[in-house]
């Protein structure tokens, strides 16, 4: 019991270190607009897979499609940044202009100029939004003229199409968000690294600090527990630790120091040298506590790079083990009170289904009124 009491103090304070990462990796990602960009990526290469002749889109019809879907027209800077891409012959280009700007080819020093112009505001993509649902995005094409009139002239061919512009939605989403969530992995590591390095954070120290102290361990897991308590989450049925914060993050070294955990500098370090010694042989011992602290903690900031979601999940299972109990949470997100498909064929045939049923109607019920 006392090991597994150990195990579970280690992987929770672990998953407060991890916040910090995540909360780092958070403000990186919103600074830099990285879900805008991706989104904007999407679309442009969503663009290339749609059969315009099918549906009879022109290049208005589909730019305007375009906007409607990756414009929040609740920003006041939208209608602003559709005229200056009006500018822009080529509609990939205009796409382009408000994703990734590596791919307007950019030196460095101007990429390194437009991130740090964005810690003051992005008016070029401010009113872009982050994501929208396959649902809301059919329901934004089958709203434009050209598919009104393709849906009452041939149903069945506007539903082929629209099923593969759904298909091919979710899977280059799917494919962008693997991307991303590979380099957000990365960042994550090395930024570990980085806070593990700069507050001497030593994962072996801490765990044996823990098996060592079990009355420690015991105060870090009665802490956790308190906290879940004052989150009314036994209130709520909900005890998943991985949907709530068990420490601020930004107070959370401090707390850890109080609390007696080894976390900081004046819990010992070979970068100090001892007041005895001399010679090589002192040298050399000096040399070698350097490198294994080096490694040690480094190895520590490979772990909280693995995230705090990793860790709460982690700790969620050894909850159960020593506790007994098992829970389970499901959640589903609705964008714009639309759907996704989540990869399932039916599910994407019944909103396909839905999108162009409603969109008949009201083709049918507009005939004879200009467009």
């Amino acid at each position: 019991m006392q090991l597994l009491d150990a195990a579970l103090a280690f992987v929770l304070t672990m998953a407060g270190l991890a916040t910090v990462v995540t909360v780092i990796m958070e403000s990186c990602i919103r600074v830099a607009r990285i879900r805008k960009k991706n989104f904007v990526q999407t679309i442009r290469l969503l663009t290339r897979e749609l059969d315009r002749d099918a549906l009879g889109l022109d290049d208005r019809e589909l730019w305007d499609f375009l906007v409607r879907v990756i414009k929040n027209p609740s920003e006041s800077s939208s209608d602003r940044i559709n005229a200056q891409c009006l500018k822009i012959p080529d509609i990939n280009d205009r796409l382009a202009m408000l994703g990734p700007d590596k791919a307007r080819g950019a030196g460095l020093i101007e990429q390194i100029k437009n991130f740090a112009g964005q810690l003051f505001g992005d008016g070029k993509r401010s009113a872009i939004h982050d994501c929208v649902s396959m649902e809301y995005l059919l329901r934004c094409l089958a709203e434009t003229p050209a598919v009104k009139r393709a849906v009452l002239d041939s149903r069945d061919k506007t539903e082929v199409v629209f099923n593969r512009v759904a298909r091919k939605y979710e899977e280059i989403s799917a494919g962008i968000s693997i991307s991303f969530k590979r380099h957000a992995q990365a960042w994550s590591v090395g930024i570990g690294i980085a806070v593990a390095l700069v507050c001497n954070i030593n994962a072996l120290t801490i765990f044996e600090a823990y098996l060592v102290d079990p009355d420690l361990a015991q105060s870090v897991i009665s802490r956790y527990e308190k906290q879940l308590a004052e989150n009314g989450l036994n209130k709520k049925g909900d005890d998943d630790p991985a949907n709530n914060s068990v420490e601020d993050p930004w107070v959370l070294l401090a707390r850890s120091k109080a609390l007696g955990i080894p976390i900081g500098w004046n819990t010992g370090t070979p970068l100090a040298p001892p007041s005895h010694g001399s010679g090589v042989l002192h040298l050399f011992d000096q040399t070698r506590q350097i490198i294994t602290w080096f490694f040690a903690v480094s190895l520590t900031g490979v772990l909280i790079g693995l995230g705090a979601p990793f860790w709460f999940d982690v700790a969620k299972r050894l909850s159960q083990i020593r506790k007994g109990l098992q829970t389970e949470a499901a959640s589903k997100e609705f964008r714009f009170s639309a759907e996704n498909a989540n990869g399932s064929a039916d599910k994407r045939r019944e909103i396909v289904d839905r999108v162009l049923t409603e969109a008949a109607r009201e083709a049918k019920f507009n005939v004879g009124t200009p467009a």
